[in-house]
């Protein structure tokens, strides 16, 4: 009798946001982020490998809990049946990295007075008071809190950063 060696499904579960089937066998996620990986058929006799020696055994694995971009790269599920048989699956992983967000500029404005706040770090900027530019020009009249989310233009992975302008009376 001639057993067929099994089929493997690929898994990720990103950030603890709950497992996904990735029917192309590839993830994409963000540095820092949390990854687990697994294959079905969901047993316990799974042997896996990846980049820079990366063992582990067990259906469900953590590759890590603060991902970085030193451990994108392809992760083989070997599984041995009841037959004897194997069956592999390779996930690959891409790690995006997240952009470190700034803000230049002063944290204090004579009343009356405006100031130009700038944002650092990458891509794109969206600014809690409606800029989608990196300077942000600012006249506040109260002590104000300002929110900035930069978004990385590889993989959409975002930062934040505040700044707080007070007045000087």
């Amino acid at each position: 009798v001639l057993n067929p060696p099994p089929t493997l499904q690929c898994e990720s579960n990103v950030n603890n946001q709950g497992w996904q089937i990735e029917n192309d066998c590839a993830v994409s996620i963000c540095s820092g982020g949390n990854l687990k990986l697994s294959v079905n058929p969901n047993v316990n006799t799974v042997s896996w490998s990846g980049p820079n020696s990366f063992t582990a055994s067990g259906n469900d694995i953590t590759v890590s809990t603060s991902i970085t971009t030193a451990q994108a790269g392809n992760y083989t599920a070997t599984l041995t049946d009841a037959n004897g048989c194997t069956g592999t699956a390779t996930i690959v992983v891409t790690v995006n990295q997240t952009p470190t967000a700034g803000i230049t500029g002063g944290s204090s404005v004579c009343s009356g007075n405006c100031i130009t706040l700038t944002a650092t770090g990458g891509g794109t900027y969206k600014w809690s008071n409606g800029p989608t530019t990196a300077a942000n020009y600012v006249c506040p009249t109260t002590a104000t809190e300002y929110t900035v989310t930069v978004t990385s233009a590889t993989g959409g992975c975002t930062a934040t950063a505040k700044r707080k302008v007070t007045i000087n009376t």
